[in-house]
């Protein structure tokens, strides 16, 4: 008798994110609209590479939206656009190519991500020289405290 090679599975998210992904995805869905993307932030200032975990919540979101799309801050060209260096996009745009790989648009020749609004950078740098990223509530501080809105809906007023 022969056994098949094992079959990759994608590897798991963890429980929390799986539980955030599904409250975002059921909240949204209730409105009429879906999740498209995801955006990550890596811990370190010169770490500008897509990790694991940021491609597996981007192929979950591929499953339901094939078009989806991941942005990856770059803390670099955050830091640029608050001294005021820099008009560049803070983010890196990666998409989904035909091997199922996330690649950054513009690393092949396609079509990089440009800023429409020209004022996106200035609210940017405004938000981090008042420290309003402090307000930003996470998915785990809202665990921790229910009261917390994950969707800081304060911050978008």
């Amino acid at each position: 008798r022969v056994r098949p090679p094992p079959q990759p599975h994608p590897l798991p998210l963890l429980p929390t994110l799986e539980l955030a992904l599904t409250l975002v995805e059921d909240h949204f869905q209730a409105q009429g609209l879906a999740v498209v993307g995801y955006y990550h932030a890596n811990a370190r200032r010169d770490d500008a590479d897509l990790p694991a975990v940021a491609k597996r919540v981007g192929d979950h979101i591929f499953r339901y939206f094939p078009r989806a799309a991941v942005l990856l801050l770059d803390n670099v060209k955050l830091e640029e656009v608050v001294k005021g260096n820099s008009r560049d996009a803070v983010v890196q745009l990666y998409t989904r190519d035909s091997s199922k790989s996330w690649r950054q648009a513009g690393s092949d020749g396609s079509s990089q991500l440009k800023l429409k609004e020209p004022s996106t950078n200035v609210v940017l740098a405004d938000h981090v020289t008042t420290k309003k990223w402090q307000q930003v509530v996470d998915f785990d501080d809202h665990l921790d405290d229910i009261s917390k809105d994950w969707l800081n809906a304060s911050l978008l007023g």
